[in-house]
């Protein structure tokens, strides 16, 4: 009787044993990786020394360059708003409250005219992946489309469209090439 009780001792030892968890070597922090943004899903949060979306993205604060697309003055000659980008923060589809006149000058310019019609191109930065990016841009694109419905346009004037992060605005890899690439395009045909 007393073989087999040590035997029971010993295998119950060696499957206490067997079930501890191993010790995991957490990756080593580096410059670089101290720079990666953090991941899309879960909870986000903001790396030391980047701004937040507060501060960033403000028309005065960052100095971009007028485009074709964004020229000085409201209304081009025929009548159309000049202002057509809208940016985004981070991670959102939730147009701010500054981007609200854009898209009320461009509903009151399509229900004056029915028969015109916009493509509403969303786009995304870099960071996450193709197919998310992808539809972070469609949502994006969605939500304006919503908004300017919203303000009495007619579906069939607008037509949504993601590019996600293949055709970025800018190339930079920092805060501030990514939010000129986080935007909605209004573009007329």
């Amino acid at each position: 009787m007393n073989k087999w009780h040590y035997l029971v001792l010993m295998l119950a030892a060696l499957v206490f044993a067997g079930c501890s968890t191993p010790q995991v070597k957490q990756p080593e922090v580096t410059e670089a990786s101290a720079r990666i943004p953090p991941p899309i899903f879960g909870t986000t949060t903001r790396a030391p020394n980047i701004p937040d979306d507060t501060t960033l993205g403000a028309d005065d604060d960052i100095p971009l360059t007028m485009s074709e697309t964004e020229t000085e003055g409201d209304v081009s000659g025929s009548g159309i708003p000049r202002k057509r980008i809208i940016y985004f923060s981070y991670d959102r589809s939730e147009i701010g409250p500054k981007y609200r006149t854009i898209l009320e000058a461009h509903a009151a310019y399509l229900n004056k005219n029915p028969d015109a019609s916009v493509r509403l191109e969303g786009h995304a930065d870099e960071r996450g992946s193709r197919e998310y990016n992808l539809a972070l841009g469609e949502r994006r694109a969605e939500v304006t489309k919503d908004t300017l419905m919203g303000l009495g346009v007619f579906e069939n004037q607008l037509n949504t469209l993601s590019y996600g992060e293949e055709r970025p605005t800018t190339s930079g890899h920092n805060e501030k090439s990514w939010w000129r690439n986080r935007r909605v395009e209004i573009v007329y045909p």
